[in-house]
């Protein structure tokens, strides 16, 4: 095999472009949802999770619209007619864990969900009326103190997970998804005119796809988008998923950015942007072909280290990728999902706490690593790597505090890299100090004089490096 070209990533530290947005939501809430799970209240707060998505993987009718009103001939404006015993605990799961609610409202109502699979599905919403009206008081609990609830613990909602397929819509039903959607936005619209002290932000479509399916897709989202327009329909949050055969870091960069793109060309410069749903599975599929860990399967140490060094790098390079364009994510997952009972046996995608072996992930101690990087708010520079392969990834950053950039290899092949550093101002001399996730860590002395700067070096497959610049006495005036 030949040896891939060095990577070569300069880096200017005078040119700021924006805010690091650290994107450190996840799918699931601190309560756990399968029976082999624990709690992750603590978890979550250590680990500083600021967003949770959920309740998707919760076992049928249970904590989904189906189970929250079971009884699809009940008034909807009776309190007796709820069930939120349930959905409440993670509710305030979430608020003690200092995490806020991305609550999806799915699917219909009546103890309709079902099994699609390995994953829980539902029914499209029969009557929109109706299920509004649920809608709108599962807020006004949460919101609202409704049925004996409680004080804005929701700030966000979005609508059918997945509609053009969990959700339901699907066949006969497609042609309906557009004016529900839109009709749910009305929803959301009005209960912020009724409750302007307390209001939420609605998400959607989450519709799931790979850049290669972008061309299938992109003329439905332009109908969507005109339909919107032509409604007067307010979206804050656009959502999608990335999931298919083509979400390399670069793929996925290229498919938000045909989003971004979309949306400013019809007028929705302000509607803010969000994956609401990923993973490295699918990746990592291509990635490792037969490596890649399968279900109820032993591994040894070094191979659960390795693949999870891999699901923390790819994570990293596509949170690098979607700066500037993807406001928020959520990945999948942060807790063990339930499953069908005929498969009991956990999947071995990995998770942000639970890995075969013991948690948390190597994903989560990332995770804590960019929380530590965002409290002093650093601004992105201007970052350029090149040959672009669509894998290696890299960022820097400046703050009040110090500069340092972010390196990611999710690939399977290490490599060569060189780093140029054009400095804020000279120095007599520039140490770096590196850490590599769940590997390696140290110093090294950069070559170079005055404010421009270089290290080689080299970049093990699967690695998220992480480097800080300590800056030596600033160089005398000439």
């Amino acid at each position: 095999m030949a040896e891939l070209p060095p990577v070569n990533v300069r880096v200017d530290f005078r040119h700021a472009q924006g805010p690091f947005t650290r994107m450190s939501g996840v799918q699931g809430s601190p309560v756990r949802m399968a029976p082999n799970d624990t709690d992750h209240t603590e978890a979550f707060r250590e680990y500083r999770l600021e967003l949770c998505r959920f309740p998707q993987d919760c076992e049928p009718n249970t904590l989904t619209l189906a189970g929250v009103f079971p009884d699809s001939q009940g008034n909807p404006d009776d309190p007796v007619a709820y069930r939120f015993a349930a959905i409440d605990r993670h509710i305030l799961a979430a608020r003690q864990a200092d995490c806020q609610v991305l609550w999806q409202a799915s699917y219909d109502v009546g103890r309709s969900d079902r099994w699609q699979g390995l994953n829980l599905g539902g029914r499209a919403p029969r009557d929109m009326t109706l299920w509004c009206r649920v809608v709108t008081h599962c807020l006004e609990h949460f919101n609202n103190g409704w049925a004996k609830g409680y004080k804005y613990s929701v700030r966000f909602v979005e609508f059918v997970n997945e509609p053009d397929g969990l959700g339901g819509f699907t066949r006969e039903e497609r042609r309906r998804l557009a004016p529900c959607f839109v009709q749910f936005l009305s929803t959301i619209q009005e209960y912020n005119r009724n409750h302007p002290d307390t209001p939420v932000e609605a998400v959607g479509p989450g519709v799931p796809l790979s850049w290669d399916q972008w061309p299938k897709y992109q003329q439905p989202t332009e109908r969507l988008l005109e339909m919107l327009k032509k409604e007067g329909a307010t979206l804050p949050i656009f959502s999608f998923h990335s999931y298919g055969d083509d979400t390399s870091p670069g793929a996925n960069q290229k498919l938000a950015r045909a989003f971004r793109l979309a949306l400013d060309a019809h007028g929705m410069k302000s509607t803010r942007l969000w994956n609401t749903e990923w993973q490295a599975s699918d990746y990592l599929r291509h990635m490792l072909g037969d490596r890649r860990p399968k279900t109820g399967q032993t591994l040894s140490r070094e191979s659960q280290q390795l693949y999870q060094r891999a699901v923390a790098a790819y994570a990293l390079a596509c949170k690098i990728r979607w700066q500037g364009v993807v406001d928020s994510c959520c990945y999948y997952a942060a807790v063990r999902r339930c499953l069908p009972p005929t498969h009991q046996i956990p999947r071995l995608d990995l998770g942000i706490f639970f890995p075969p072996g013991s948690a948390p992930t190597l994903l989560a101690e990332q995770e804590k690593l960019l929380a530590e990087w965002t409290d002093s708010q650093p601004q992105r520079v201007s970052t350029v790597a090149t040959p672009d392969d669509g894998q290696v990834s890299a960022l820097g950053l400046r703050s009040p505090r110090g500069q340092g950039f972010l390196v990611s290899n999710p690939s399977t092949a290490s490599r060569k890299f060189l780093i140029v550093m054009q400095l804020q101002q000279p120095v007599q001399e520039l140490r770096l100090q590196w850490k590599q996730l769940g590997g390696q860590s140290g110093t090294a002395l950069a070559l170079g004089e005055g404010a421009m700067w270089q290290w080689k070096g080299q970049l093990p497959a699967a690695t998220s490096l992480f480097v800080r610049l300590q800056e030596s006495r600033l160089a005398p005036p000439p």
